[in-house]
């Protein structure tokens, strides 16, 4: 009876992490780290493993921690506005961008192998990152002014009357709103190789969803249908319906016990390749300036890839006593390979010479970032442990993108939290963690819209150890 409702158990917490709702990122995209423990040492556990989230940041970590299981789950708090400044008369908008609370499970196990104490197979499944803003109606006046003066200079250029009139200030309207999830699969086996040093690997079988809407409407579509003769909608991208891609790649680890105090530990993540989204779309979902030209999407199904980074951290851990450790984490995450540009590939023809395309770009622009933790663990009793952690990383996104970005407002940099294990008896124990992320608020170089995020989390994970 114990087995089959444990087992029911697992399921259902599998086929629900498949359906919440998307958490916001933290380092760029992916979080700090997976579950109470990793939370609450600032993300610093290359060299400090504990649970079986380690099958993700350091697979050689599960030849260490024993034979266990862990089920955590994540509420998410975020705090975030879009603000387009005023325009003269025209007042800009500002909101706060919709849901307040997310969630995220995380279940992992890890257990000996073909009879050997040295040698484990586990894993599990983790959301590793997610972003999202559903943010209403904004009155965005420096876009409508912004488009009048682009459509000017189209009309002349191509020798045609400008329909704009004298580009007075006029104003628009910007709809805004995403959805990412990004969840692995992540089966490892790792070898205790002596007592010095311990190896692993993990497969990563990927799962991503993504849909979103960055798009504005105002007297400038009426100017551009004017001018070009077509029935178009709205200027930007209407990517609202959720579509799925599935991926792959590995994460491999080592740890290296150098004596009784010093613990050095690396991993490398390859970057996860994806299939193609396919989105299925009407007439003019799309309306976008490549350069100085113009393109919109005739109805059809059009792909887009989205691949992940590949990243590599070095990690320390120091432990001066059985009281204490502390541990230090440096990480480079390689998003410029991959959210650099994002390209839809299908039918595009040119606004005004009706010239075909196909593919466009989608310039988010994000840069590599580096992150540094630092986490401390004091242990208060045999029964509780106490610790604090500490998370820099750079923000992948720079003033010149906020605009590209608004619906991945992926820019909080400083992290800090707090939490403890406490031990029921000799098989189970809780653990929780308070993360905060300070606010961090950036301005766009050209419509001066600013874009702001702040996040609090509550972690719990309960474990048992066999």
């Amino acid at each position: 009876m114990m087995k089959k409702t444990m087992g029911t158990f697992i399921l259902t917490l599998v086929l629900v992490s498949l359906l919440i709702s998307p958490v916001l990122a933290t380092n760029g995209m992916q979080f700090i780290g997976v579950g109470a423990y990793q939370k609450g040492m600032g993300g610093a556990i290359t060299a400090a493993p504990y649970t079986t989230a380690t099958a993700i940041t350091n697979p050689a970590g599960m030849a260490l921690i024993g034979m266990r299981t862990d089920f955590s789950t994540e509420l998410f708090v975020p705090n975030r506005y879009a603000d387009f400044p005023d325009m003269g008369p025209l007042k800009g908008g500002k909101d706060e961008g919709g849901s307040e609370f997310y969630m995220a499970p995380a279940i992992g196990w890890n257990a000996p192998a073909w009879f050997n104490k040295d040698i484990c197979f586990g894993g599990g499944m983790y959301g590793v990152a997610g972003m999202g803003v559903d943010y209403g109606e904004l009155q965005t006046p420096t876009i409508g002014y912004g488009m009048d003066q682009q459509l000017g200079q189209i009309a002349t250029s191509m020798g045609q009357p400008d329909p704009t009139g004298d580009n007075n200030p006029q104003n628009a309207t910007g709809n805004i709103w995403s959805n990412y999830q990004f969840w692995k699969l992540a089966p490892s086996a790792a070898y205790k190789v002596n007592d010095k040093l311990a190896i692993g690997g993990a497969l990563n079988v990927d799962y991503q969803a993504l849909s979103f809407e960055s798009y504005y409407t105002g007297d400038f579509m009426t100017d551009i249908n004017t001018m070009t003769g077509k029935n178009l909608k709205h200027f930007g991208f209407d990517l609202s319906e959720t579509q799925a891609a599935f991926g792959a790649g590995f994460t491999l680890g080592t740890i290296y016990q150098y004596n009784d105090a010093l613990t050095l530990g690396a991993s490398y993540t390859s970057k996860q390749h994806f299939t193609d989204y396919e989105y299925r779309l009407d007439k003019g979902d799309i309306l976008t300036q490549q350069g100085n030209e113009m393109y919109y999407n005739e109805a059809g199904v059009y792909k887009m890839n989205m691949d992940a980074p590949r990243q590599v951290a070095l990690g320390m851990a120091y432990r001066p006593n059985q009281k204490w450790l502390v541990s230090t984490d440096v990480k480079w995450i390689n998003y410029s390979d991959t959210m650099d540009n994002l390209y839809l590939e299908g039918d595009f023809k040119n606004l005004m010479t009706g010239t075909s395309k196909d593919r466009i770009a989608m310039p988010w622009g994000w840069d590599d970032i580096v992150t540094y933790s630092i986490g401390i663990q004091y242990k208060y009793s045999p029964k509780l442990n106490l610790r604090a952690g500490y998370n820099y990383g750079d923000s992948p996104v720079e003033s010149d993108d906020v605009f590209n970005n608004l619906p991945a407002i992926a820019i909080v940099e400083d992290h800090l939290s707090v939490g403890a294990t406490y031990k029921l008896d000799e098989n189970w124990e809780l653990t929780a963690t308070y993360m905060h992320a300070f606010e961090n608020e950036l301005t766009d170089s050209m419509y001066n819209v600013k874009s702001s995020l702040e996040e609090d989390s509550f972690d719990g994970t309960i474990s048992y150890k066999f």
